[in-house]
């Protein structure tokens, strides 16, 4: 009794969900960050990491919401083009960072993935293997998903080895327990290969969706990322809940006669005590290049300044300059310097200078006009001493980030500016920023209407009804249970749905 205590306190202060993915895995995954590190504290875990597919993505959203969570970041990578086949068939690996170092590492490697563009990320392991990387910041976990599945037992155990050279004894394979045959018939042979290559195991459930009743919206997702209704998809939807973000207690009933768990718990153990990277350790650091040898940032930007507003209000010295023009260029370039911003302004500057010299047409908007700096730089082009405007809309010590300046350049040349950009800078610091998309309105209910099964005309006649105006502010499910009971009603046709 006293060693089941003993063993079920170890399970309670070092088990780990090290496999969870969000929507951020696009399309993999229908759980916001929020929604599972709200689930991951309200079922009693102490410890989780975001290990979305192929990058970063949910990793700020997971650290705005952890609350007392302690939070490990990492990825997980294809490392083989395969993602048009099933889930737990696609070859990849998860890596953790342990340092800012390992960080670094695992986004040099997302880039990678990513160099054909944003559809299908991979990075071949003979590729990933001869990059010169610190593998000792680095934690490597295998999915109990992959080669074994498939019955490569040969080329999982040849990749495995390969894996051993660089992460040695910072590699581990993740196994679960599901309760259902066709899931757990997997668990001894990746437990007989893990012993047979001394690889130590850990315990996940390989989460893909946070809380378990998400289970039919996770299969609905995966018709939409198919592009076929869910019951055409079988194989590529979960056998059932347990993929979610669990409670401690369920987990440890599930694990507790596995007669590898203590091994499993030292081991999660020995992770938890290497991995001290947290997002709050990363600082911006702002280019250098626009800046001549031997100046710092803020003593050049103070002096560009004076020397612009002195060209422009064509007086000889700064001394001439309206009293107005000078009291608001010290007041905020006090706050400059206070909040070290003096090379993200300088960074802006050269490259709207650069595009004026190019004849170039272009300008700054928004909030950046309130800025006296920006305007005797050029950045933009209304004198804001003309007006009475509120400067701290722009920049505040309470609000502490980089202003937001906002600069629109001629479509025709907009792609010139970014080709110096990436020439003044480098390829490897400078990158175009992507949009996330979601679902929104009629295309939710119009790409969850196929993935259900409804005719065209049903997902039309649904898709106009939930337009109307005195549904917007209504919930989804309120409005889809009005839909379809005034379809029944009438009597009209959604041949081919599984709802009614």
């Amino acid at each position: 009794m006293e060693s089941t205590h003993r063993l079920k306190d170890l399970f309670l202060k070092y088990h780990c969900e090290f496999l969870v993915h969000s929507a951020y895995s696009f399309l993999h995954s229908p759980s916001q960050p929020a929604s599972a590190m709200q689930r991951a504290s309200e079922v009693g875990h102490r410890q989780i990491a975001i290990t979305d597919m192929d990058g970063f993505y949910g990793a700020v959203q997971a650290y705005r919401h952890k609350k007392s969570l302690r939070l490990f970041y990492g990825i997980e990578l294809h490392l083989e083009k395969d993602h048009a086949v099933p889930l737990v068939h696609q070859n990849t690996v998860v890596l953790i960072a342990k340092s800012l170092k390992g960080y670094g590492a695992i986004c040099q490697i997302s880039s990678l993935a990513h160099r054909e563009g944003k559809r299908n990320p991979h990075l071949d392991l003979q590729e990933l293997l001869a990059l010169d990387l610190p593998w000792s910041e680095m934690v490597c976990i295998l999915p109990m998903r992959g080669l074994l599945r498939r019955s490569l037992g040969q080329a999982f155990g040849e990749q495995t080895k390969l894996l051993q050279s660089v992460f040695t004894e910072s590699l581990y394979q993740s196994v679960g327990v599901y309760r259902h045959p066709a899931e757990d018939c997997f668990l001894q042979s990746y437990v007989k290969a893990a012993e047979s290559l001394s690889v130590p195991l850990v315990l996940s459930q390989d989460i893909f969706f946070a809380d378990p009743e998400e289970k039919y919206l996770s299969d609905v997702m995966q018709a939409i990322r198919l592009n076929k209704s869910v019951g055409k998809v079988a194989e590529h939807l979960f056998v059932n809940d347990h993929r979610s973000i669990l409670s401690l207690d369920y987990l440890y009933g599930l694990y507790k006669d596995l007669p590898f768990l203590e091994s499993c718990l030292q081991n999660s153990k020995t992770i938890l005590s290497q991995v001290s990277f947290c997002l709050s350790e990363l600082k911006y650091a702002y280019p250098r290049e626009m800046l001549p040898e031997g100046r710092a940032p803020q003593e050049f930007l103070e002096s560009l300044v004076w020397e612009s507003a002195c060209s422009h209000y064509k007086v000889e010295s700064k001394e001439g300059l309206p009293a107005k023009v000078s009291r608001l260029l010290v007041k905020e370039l006090a706050l400059v310097e206070h909040l070290n911003f003096a090379d993200y302004f300088l960074t802006v500057w050269d490259i709207v200078r650069w595009a004026k010299s190019q004849n170039i047409v272009c300008q700054g908007r928004g909030s950046a006009a309130n800025s006296v700096i920006c305007f005797v730089l050029g950045i933009t082009e209304v004198d804001p001493t003309q007006f009475e405007v509120l400067f701290e809309r722009f920049l505040s010590v309470e609000r502490g980030d980089p202003p937001d300046i906002d600069v629109d350049f001629e479509h025709e040349r907009r792609e010139e500016v970014i080709q110096y950009i990436y020439k003044r800078y480098g390829r490897a610091k400078a990158a175009m920023v992507a949009n996330v998309i979601c679902f929104r309105g009629r295309g939710a209910y119009r790409f969850s209407g196929k993935a259900l099964g409804f005719d065209d005309a049903a997902i039309g006649a649904m898709s106009k009804f939930m337009d109307r105006r005195e549904y917007r502010h209504k919930a989804p499910s309120e409005t889809m249970k009005i839909f379809l009971q005034r379809q029944k009603t009438s009597g009209a046709s959604t041949e081919g749905s599984s709802v009614s």
